[in-house]
């Protein structure tokens, strides 16, 4: 297994997890990943290139504390 930041080829698995996962529509994940998607706050866990997990963050600033706004963890 590999633990990394996903590629370009990844994005239909990641869009099939986030689908199984969580039930979005195909009309929501176009905006997600046209808009908020950004691989370099995102982490995949790989096996033979097959996506078998996900997650993806925000950085965020709260008076004056930067953090991590961690949503969409899905394993399948």
């Amino acid at each position: 297994m590999k633990s990394d930041r996903p590629t370009q080829t990844q994005i239909p698995s990641l869009r099939a997890l986030w689908k199984e996962a969580f039930g979005d529509t195909d009309a929501f994940l176009d905006i997600f990943f046209s808009t908020a998607y950004d691989p370099c706050r995102c982490r995949c866990i790989t096996e033979d290139n097959r996506v078998l997990a996900a997650l993806y963050w925000f950085d965020v600033t709260c008076e004056n504390q930067s953090f991590a706004y961690v949503y969409a963890v899905a394993t399948a």
